[in-house]
């Protein structure tokens, strides 16, 4: 008897999946059944195209990053789904162990988001608009083993 396979899941645009990131997102996906991986096409700021050739592999609403600083690339990404003022997004973080992805880390349904982009960088993660510092800024404290957002200071 053969055993039932899944289906493999298609990453946004094309990006291919490893199993454990195909593993990772299936229940996230199952549970907003009225969502979807975002994808470029969802992305409405100009600056995107240039922002494309000068980096061609970046994806606004898909990313695998260390954010945690543990070795291992952890995965971000931005579900949409149709809301009545228009797409709504909701990003998460799936933090990599030796053990695989675990489970899905809410960080937020930012307002708009349809022109900005997930930008993790040397010792944190952005999230907002492209060439800008308009977003939410968030640190891995490993304390509490947990993303936090970083308050801007001169507020």
């Amino acid at each position: 008897m053969l055993a039932a396979c899944a289906p493999t899941l298609a990453g946004p645009d094309g990006f291919p999946l490893s199993p454990a990131e195909q593993a990772a997102l299936r229940p996230l996906l199952a549970a907003h059944p009225g969502a979807r991986l975002a994808r470029r096409a969802d992305h409405t700021a100009p600056l995107l195209a240039e922002y494309l050739a000068d980096h061609p592999g970046f994806h606004p609403y898909f990313s695998r990053a260390d954010v945690d600083q543990s070795g291992r690339p952890d995965l971000l990404v931005a579900l949409v789904a149709r809301g009545t003022l228009g797409p709504e997004f909701t990003l998460y973080f799936f933090r990599d162990s030796a053990a695989g992805f675990g489970a899905p880390v809410r960080l937020g349904q930012p307002l708009p988001f349809a022109d900005s982009a997930i930008l993790p960088g040397e010792g944190g993660l952005y999230l907002g608009p492209l060439e800008s510092d308009a977003g939410f800024f968030f640190t891995w404290n490993p304390v509490t083993g947990r993303l936090e957002e970083v308050r801007d200071s001169t507020s």
